[in-house]
């Protein structure tokens, strides 16, 4: 194995670039292998969800691709995004203007805010998983490897252990989010 870390992961074959590293590294791992890109990107996904839950995670969303393929010339685009349920509107979150203090996951992310952050807490929130179907689909595709050999990265940072800091930092940043209750309350 030839492999030379720094802030990049560089391989025989490719390199891999992702957040964490531990995410790079499977991608990576699965290039020496043998593996294509969109081998590495399937197993990088994946390795970063079980790394990273609170922002990569199988319950949601997390991946978009546009893909040329070589042989044909075609471009697909895989976007794994959630799926509302059939019972959603466009109307049923409430939008707010932005307000005054630490902002919230909405405003840093779509440029509003939305009352009580529903679209993220509470039962309105629940959507369809896309995630994996959009690795799946990566890997089926046009990846080489078997799907065991994709998960296996994945498969060795569980079983080694995974540190539970990063998590929690994240966890404890997103549970301390003003909700528009929460503000009342404390202006009160």
């Amino acid at each position: 194995m030839s492999r030379r870390e720094g802030v990049d992961i560089w391989c025989e074959g490719g390199a891999v670039s992702a957040e964490p590293a531990e995410g790079a590294r499977a991608g990576a791992a699965v290039l020496e292998q043998g593996g294509n890109a969109m081998d590495a990107v399937a197993a990088a996904c994946l390795a970063c969800a079980v790394v990273e839950p609170q922002a990569v995670d199988i319950g949601g969303y997390a991946l978009a691709a546009v893909v040329l393929e070589g042989e044909t010339g075609r471009v697909w685009s895989v976007d794994a995004n959630t799926v509302a349920p059939m019972a959603a509107t466009a109307d049923m979150f409430q939008t707010i203007p932005i307000g005054d203090g630490r902002p919230t996951v909405n405003e840093l992310e779509f440029g509003c805010s939305v009352v009580d952050q529903a679209n993220f807490y509470g039962p309105l929130a629940v959507s369809v998983p896309g995630f994996m179907a959009g690795v799946g689909v990566l890997s089926e595709r046009w990846g080489r490897l078997p799907w065991k050999a994709i998960v296996e990265p994945a498969k060795v940072i569980v079983e080694d252990g995974i540190p539970y800091a990063r998590v929690a930092r994240d966890v404890e940043f997103k549970r301390a989010a003003p909700t528009e209750t929460n503000k009342t309350e404390e202006k009160s």
